[in-house]
């Protein structure tokens, strides 16, 4: 089964379900998930309707794309070609941009994201839940609208921005960022309070 597989949910948010009770709290998630205005879908062969992963859009700001591939369906194009079909979607829907992360330790996600468009934007190091491990996670967007030119801010979430390359040190000088904004000569440190999409309640994130 896809999210019972411990290697299929080693780079996820989520444990891997290993009971009926967990699975039925899974599909309760997705319902919300979707009630929230996020899509969800099952990726499944052509030829024979068989699900071998997910994909799903979040609904809130940051408009999140994720995905995940049954263990032996890896390396065959499936995520790529189902991300594209999804980012299709998205466009006709109206969709100004889309973004999405992955662990630095899992770079063939970043390949997908790399292959369907997307743009690297920056780095940041994120205390990552349920796990409750420090994870250094690349962000990538992808416009889709053609009227955005920069990056959006993780909203809450990040410990730190950090190199996006090895030894991945804290960032002190935050004009090393202005090319996340193309060029535009903006600061992430000086206009993450802006550049929020809603209020953010109490201070979670620290930016150096």
């Amino acid at each position: 089964m896809l999210l019972s597989d411990e290697e299929v949910t080693a780079f996820l948010p989520m444990f891997p379900l290993k009971d009926m009770a967990k699975a039925r709290s899974y599909l309760r998630y997705i319902e919300t998930w979707i009630r929230n205005g996020g899509l969800y879908y099952v990726i499944c062969l052509k030829d024979s309707d068989l699900a071998v992963g997910c994909i799903h859009v979040s609904g809130d700001d940051s408009h999140d794309l994720g995905y995940c591939i049954r263990k032996e369906f890896w390396h065959n194009g499936f995520c790529t070609e189902s991300c594209r079909a999804v980012v299709d979607l998205l466009r006709r829907m109206g969709l100004p941009y889309i973004t999405a992360t992955h662990d630095v330790n899992n770079p063939r996600s970043g390949r997908v994201m790399q292959t369907i468009g997307m743009r690297y934007c920056y780095s940041y190091e994120e205390l990552w839940q349920p796990k409750n491990f420090p994870v250094i996670f690349r962000m990538y967007q992808l416009n889709l609208d053609g009227q955005m030119t920069g990056c959006i801010v993780s909203i809450g979430i990040a410990i730190r921005c950090i190199s996006p390359t090895p030894p991945y040190s804290p960032l002190v000088d935050c004009s090393t960022w202005n090319k996340c904004f193309a060029g535009k000569g903006k600061c992430i440190c000086s206009t993450w309070n802006i550049l929020r999409k809603r209020p953010f309640k109490a201070p979670q994130a620290v930016l150096y």
